[in-house]
This record gives C-alpha cells, structure tokens and sequence, in this order.
C-alpha cells in the first residue's frame, strides 16, 4: 500500500507523529498461491492452476487440462497447450494494482506489531461506524518504518478496496482526533476472555493471519497516552493563558470568521513568496473568507517587503487587488516563550507556534511541525497600511505578461521566451547579438525532468541568438534536492531523488544545446533570475515571477523511469516534447543592471 503525491501533517503534538492521505494512492495485490509455490499458466487457454510441490521433480501442473474457455481444441478436447512445452509457464506470482484513495497513519514511536494491527483494526471500525459504511468497505495493513528521527515505529494505512476510491479513507486524517476517541472505546473491551483482541472489538475477518498476534491492550495503552498528549499544550508551547491546541489554522480561521464580518490578519514569515497566494492552500482560504465577505490584512516586516524583487512586487500587487487583499506593514507579535504570531482575528483570536515554519506562506502554513501550533485570546499588534501602488515597477524597467504566448510544445520553448523578451531587451539596448559571454540563472525548485528541459531550452535559444564566436558561461545556480520517503517519482514532473543523477542530466542536456555549465547547488536566491551578461561589463537581469515552473502538461505529465542511468534519461529527455500550458498569472521583468548598457 503506497500513499502517493501527498505531504505530511503533523499531530497536534508534532513530536508525536504525523499522517498523510491521498486520491491517488496505489494499493497492489499479489499471491503465490496456496503454498507459495506459485502459480501454473497456460499461455494457450489461460488458465491457471496453484503449484503444489515446487521441488517435486515429477509434478505436472495442468497436465491434460481442458481449456478454460471454447478454442479450437484437439479433438480429444484437450487444451492444444498440453502438448506444447513452452506454453505452460510456472512459478508465476499473480498480482494486480489499483488506485484509491489511501490514508496513512505513523506514530513516532509504536513498536508492537500486534499493539499496531489492533490500532488499525479499531481505526477502521470507528471509521466505518462514522461514515455508516460496511467494514469491508475499507482495507487496511501495516508496515514496519523508521520514523523521522530513524527510530523504530509502524504505519498504519487504511485505503479504499473500491477501484478510483470512493472518499472514506482520508476521513482518517480529517477527523483523527475524535477517531482516536472512539478507538479508544472499542479497544477497551470488556468481553470476558478478551485478552489479544476478540470479534467484538479488532478481531475482523480479513485479520485471520494475524490473529495470534493482535495485542488490543498495548493498542488501548498507546490510545490513552496519545489522547493525554492532545488534551492541551505543554507549558513550553502554551503561549498565553487559555491556550490550546490548533490542528489547522487556515480551517479555523475560516470557521471562526463565520459569523458575521470579521477582519483576519496574516503574517508571514521569511522567506516569502508571492507566488505562494496562488497555491491551494492559501488561494482556498482566500477564497472561503472573501465569498463571506471577511476582510483579510496582509502584515509584511520591513525586511521582506525590501527583499521583494520588481517580479515578486508586481505578483504581490496583482495577488492584493484579486484577493481584495489589505496590505500593511508591522511585526509579528512576540510571546513570552518565544513563540510567533501567525495569524489573527480582529476579535481578539491569535494563533502562534515557537516553530516559524507554520508561517511560511506554502502547502505547510499553519500546520504545526517542530512545535504544535497554539490558539489563545490575544489583542493584535498596530500595523501600517500602504496602498499597493507602491509595488510598481521603479522607472527603467520593463514589464512583461506573457499571459498564454509562451504556452504550445516544449521542444520550440526557446523560440517562443526570446521572441517575448527581444521586444523590452531592445527597448533597454540590451539586445546586443554576438557580444553575449555568460549567462546565470537563479532558481531555487530546479528539481524535476521537465523544470530541467524548459529551463535549458530556453536559455539555450536566447544565448545562441546573443553569443559571440565563444560558447557562453551558462551558471545556474539552485538548491538541494529535498528528501521524500515516500514513492518514488514517476512522471516527468515529479523531483529527482538523487544529486548526481539530476546533475550528470542538466551537463549532457547543456552539453547538447552548445552551453557550459556551472552547476551551483547550495543557498540558492529566492528570486528567479536570468542574467545576461556581455563583453563590455554591461548586464541585465530577466526577473521570472514563477521561474519556468508555472508552465505545466496540458494533459496528465508522462511517465520518466528515474532508475535508469543518468545518460540514458538525458537522452530520453532532449527528445521530450509535449504541449505545455499556465493559468496566464505570472509576470517577467527586464531590469538594465550595469555597464553602459544601463
């Protein structure tokens, strides 16, 4: 059972562990028979016959079998594979997949395999019980891991037996807490005899095999002390008094601010990007307090608003007016333990953790991770509105929305960047054909197959319309691959998990699109930035408001086997070309840098 294309979230208490589901997780079946010898097939008919004795030199499966359904049989109605040698195969384990909805479950630290197996065995029954669906409904399993830290734990998954899921499986996730409650309940049983676990509590149908091992009390145990660590923060993460804790700030902000006009206030954390207002978590947040008709504040420090380059000043302007965005600046308030407000209601209601991370602005804000996240009765801090004309462009540079035109096939990418940009270049005097000597682009999510191509491609037709008789300096410079412990990436799109692979790809794609490259892994900048620079010192900064990840397969991405090597999956990426697309939402910005170009 494998959770796909999901991330984690944490427990109210992160240390204690955390959870994860997925629409799109894989469940595979697969057997070996009865006695685990495998399986004979018939290639000729199809059918199949369980081996019994795999070392028995004289067993014949599918000896003189019949076939399994009408085919132009020998006429003594044998299958005509009988006499066929290569068309009985055997030793075959049989198996199939499907995908579904799955839903996972780790605790930091429950070892037991029985404690585990009689866990999900009462998660599941008081899933079902919730939903009012059969039991059957719902499958489940356990795996032995590592949890973050490397220790010992389990999982424990739940998943959908329907092909394409049917939505009960991650209700796990959503409501943990009160299933957790209710678990508790069926794995006290009172049944007299009831020691492991019994058919009035975990004992199901589908646990024959782990019957003997089933051990529902050390299950009860883990439940009371997980239960005890949820009852409220410790004393280091109350904030405040009254304090308690908060699974989901974005949820609770929305639920809170049902009531009636109400303002909520945001401040993010550093680093911050604009382009964060337009990923569904924050867009949906957005969306649910503005169709309530709740004003939202945006509270920026000096230091983020100052490191904003034209692109992201533009993208947060654009975000403000859409959204109906208030913008302002101040600091987000301090508690006595060190802990960070990350948002607020006008009412009087503050969320904050000791951890930044939940104010990120991401997939991750407001969900608690190194330290939970606390919700206390608090007056906001003051802050000071500015209007969102002050995110102008300054004078000089030049402001570009590519909107749909740089949308069609990946491979004539490159075409398409230069013909856009050429315009704004040459309106700057920065068009400058054969004086070109290098070329930087800064990009922090380089990480995946095709980010990789487009960035090459494009790159690759602007230095060959500007270079000299010398091949130009390509730098890029990019952060490290991120750690996953989930499935590994199957789709173009998907990240690469090894450095070595991902740069032996970008130096054989350069090496072919006539660039040198100097690969920089490390702190790359936050801001996507190209570089021109030429012979005569002057430069010019292409400013991307999304780099060159906002353009996404207008069908599902294909499939890319990572596992082969890495020359191998350069020469199947450079002959990659598949139509692209973007919502129309992000901005370019030339920027005259230096040099007499300026």
């Amino acid at each position: 059972v494998v959770v796909r294309n999901a991330a984690w979230r944490h427990f109210l208490t992160p240390a204690r562990g955390r959870m994860r589901a997925s629409h799109e997780g894989l469940v595979f079946y697969a057997s070996s028979g009865e006695h685990g010898a495998g399986y004979a097939v018939c290639l000729e008919c199809g059918r199949a016959e369980a081996q019994a004795h795999p070392l028995d030199p004289d067993a014949r499966p599918l000896r003189d079998h019949r076939p399994l359904r009408f085919t132009k049989a020998d006429a003594d109605g044998f299958c005509p594979g009988n006499g066929r040698g290569f068309a009985i195969q055997t030793g075959l384990a049989l198996g199939h997949d499907i995908v579904t909805d799955v839903a996972e479950v780790q605790p930091a630290g429950l070892t037991p395999a029985g404690a585990a197996w009689a866990l999900a065995s009462a998660l599941r029954e008081a899933l079902t019980r919730r939903l009012g669906v059969e039991t059957g409904e719902i499958g489940l399993s356990v795996v032995r891991r590592a949890n973050p830290i490397g220790g010992a734990t389990h999982s424990v998954y739940l998943y959908d037996r329907a092909s394409g899921g049917a939505g009960f499986a991650p209700r796990l996730v959503e409501m943990f807490e009160d299933l957790l409650r209710d678990a508790r309940a069926i794995l006290d049983c009172r049944q007299p005899g009831c020691e492991g676990g019994c058919s009035a509590c975990v004992l199901a149908g589908d646990l024959h095999a782990q019957a003997e091992i089933l051990d529902r009390q050390a299950a009860l145990a883990f439940a009371e002390v997980e239960l005890a660590a949820v009852a409220g923060p410790s004393q280091e993460d109350a904030a405040a008094e009254g304090a308690v804790l908060a699974r989901d700030v974005a949820d609770e902000i929305a639920a809170r601010a049902g009531g009636g006009a109400e303002e909520a206030i945001l401040w993010p954390a550093a680093p911050f990007d604009p382009t964060s207002l337009i990923r569904p978590r924050l867009r949906t947040l957005l969306g649910r307090l503005n169709e309530a008709g709740h004003a939202v504040t945006l509270c920026l420090s000096e230091e983020i608003l100052s490191g904003l380059d034209a692109a992201q000043r533009l993208g947060l302007r654009d975000a403000a007016i859409r959204h109906g965005l208030c913008l302002a600046i101040g600091t987000a308030p301090r508690f006595l333990n060190g802990a960070r407000g990350i948002a607020a209601l006008a009412s009087g209601r503050v969320w904050a953790s000791r951890d930044e991370a939940p104010a990120r602005f991401g997939d991750g804000w407001g969900l608690g991770r190194g330290a939970p996240v606390v919700a206390f009765s608090c007056s906001p801090t003051v802050y000071a509105p500015f209007d969102h004309d002050r995110l102008l462009p300054r004078p000089g540079a030049r402001y570009i929305e590519p909107k749909a035109r740089l949308d069609g096939p990946s491979r004539s990418l490159g075409d398409r960047f230069a013909a856009l940009v050429r315009p704004d270049l040459e309106a700057a005097g920065l068009w400058r054909p054969k004086q070109l000597v290098s070329v930087s682009y800064s990009d922090r999510y380089v990480r995946s197959p095709l980010v990789a191509l487009l960035v090459v491609r494009a790159v690759s037709r602007l230095a060959a319309a500007l270079a000299g008789p010398q091949r130009p300096r390509f730098r890029l410079a990019t952060a490290p691959l991120k750690f996953h412990d989930g499935a590994g990436p199957y789709r173009l799109s998907h990240d690469w998990r090894v450095e070595t692979d991902r740069e032996q790809v970008l130096r054989h794609l350069c090496q072919g699109a006539g660039l040198d490259l100097d690969l920089q892994v490390g702190q790359a900048s936050h801001s996507r930035r190209l570089t021109l620079g030429y012979a005569d010192g002057g430069t010019a900064s292409i400013v991307l408001d999304q780099g060159f990840g906002f353009l996404r397969p207008a069908a599902q991405a294909p499939h890319f086997d990572f596992r082969e090597p890495a020359p191998a999956q350069a020469k199947r990426l450079s002959g990659v070309d598949l139509l692209c697309s973007s919502d129309g939402t992000t901005y370019i910005v030339v920027v005259p840098e230096g040099g007499r170009a300026t």
